[in-house]
């Protein structure tokens, strides 16, 4: 009964800490493993342990915000993938199976996305993890010697009901500081979107 207690203890309390926001901007972060929505993948954040930083995008497919930052992410890609940054999308995956890895991969290859890594978190491990709250929402990581750290998390930029951005790119401001080593002005902004259901 104990241990029981204990347990519950535990999982309460890690369960709130990470409601209340996951890492903290400078937190080492820990590996994690998902599945790819691609038949028997499987894709672990310490292979990319070569990559100056890695960018983690919560998704949804069902989300109307999430596909209105659909093109700018791919421009993104375009203009860092190259410079040694690798971009993981996670959808966080409705208890409620709205968003089956079929629907999602019928919607990626209907967008031209298919060459993305696409991951699913079923069991809301990895989005309890980070404290994503919305979709779509971004985290930073930056290699430091070969261990990941969080560098910025929160939204993309600051117009999510628009198709192109207006002044302020947080993820691309992001991606400057952490490729010329700079400090980074704003570290954390609130996301925008569609709420994800509580883990």
């Amino acid at each position: 009964m104990k241990c029981l207690f204990t347990y519950l203890l535990a999982f309460a309390i890690n369960h709130y800490i990470c409601g209340q926001g996951g890492y903290a901007v400078g937190s080492k972060v820990s590996d994690f493993a998902l599945p790819t929505v691609a038949a028997n993948g499987r894709k672990s954040l310490s292979e990319y342990g070569d990559k100056k930083g890695v960018v983690l995008v919560f998704h949804s497919i069902s989300c109307p915000f999430a596909k209105l930052y659909d093109a700018r992410l791919q421009a993104l890609m375009a203009e860092y993938e190259t410079r040694g940054i690798a971009f993981i999308f996670i959808d966080y995956h409705n208890a409620d199976g709205e968003e089956s890895p079929e629907q999602i991969l019928a919607y990626l290859t209907k967008q031209n996305l298919s060459q993305l890594i696409y991951l699913i978190d079923t069991n809301h491990k990895v989005t309890a993890q980070f404290g994503a709250t919305k979709v779509p929402e971004v985290f930073i990581l930056k290699n430091v010697n070969s261990a990941f750290m969080l560098f910025y998390k929160g939204a993309i930029d600051n117009t999510p009901s628009a198709v192109q951005p207006d002044s302020e790119n947080y993820l691309q401001d992001g991606l400057k500081a952490l490729l010329g080593n700079l400090p980074l002005k704003v570290t954390t902004k609130k996301a925008s979107g569609c709420a994800i259901e509580d883990y």
